[in-house]
């Protein structure tokens, strides 16, 4: 089960090495499936990630949507990339609350996340807080066994 969930995680995925402590993070949905699916794939690989690099956690410092499918069904859609600092789940969902009312992203528009993650440890002073790595796979792989 966890090796079925673990190849879907990565069909959906890719990932690219940007610094020492920073990997290129993109996630990609299928038509139909909603934006939630999405982002549970982009935090469910940058998790994985950084456990893999041997991390605590994560922040996410750059994220975009976009959509992956022809502009005539999407109207060309993608969101203005930013340069953010989202070190719990709550700010996360925050800011996709404000990428989907500012874009409408629907179940056709939206299917592409990319974004960039600062690997961190326990004794990094940088952030406050950060994303549990080890905790936020445990609970985030499920859901692809499920898939």
């Amino acid at each position: 089960e966890r090796s079925k969930a673990w190849n879907k995680l990565t069909f959906r995925t890719d990932v690219q090495a940007v610094g020492n402590d920073r990997l290129e993070i993109e996630a990609r949905g299928a038509l139909g499936n909603g934006i939630q699916k999405v982002e549970d794939t982009f935090l469910t690989r940058a998790a994985a990630e950084a456990v893999r690099e041997g991390y605590d956690g994560f922040v996410i410092s750059y994220l975009t949507y976009e959509s992956q499918f022809p502009v005539y069904m999407t109207n060309g859609f993608t969101s203005f990339p930013e340069t953010v600092e989202i070190t719990t789940y709550e700010e996360f969902l925050s800011y996709s609350k404000e990428q989907r009312i500012m874009m409408s992203a629907g179940a056709m528009s939206f299917k592409k996340i990319k974004g960039v993650i600062v690997m961190v440890n326990k004794d990094d002073r940088r952030y406050g807080s950060y994303f549990d790595a080890d905790e936020l796979f445990e609970n985030f792989i499920v859901t692809y066994r499920l898939r």
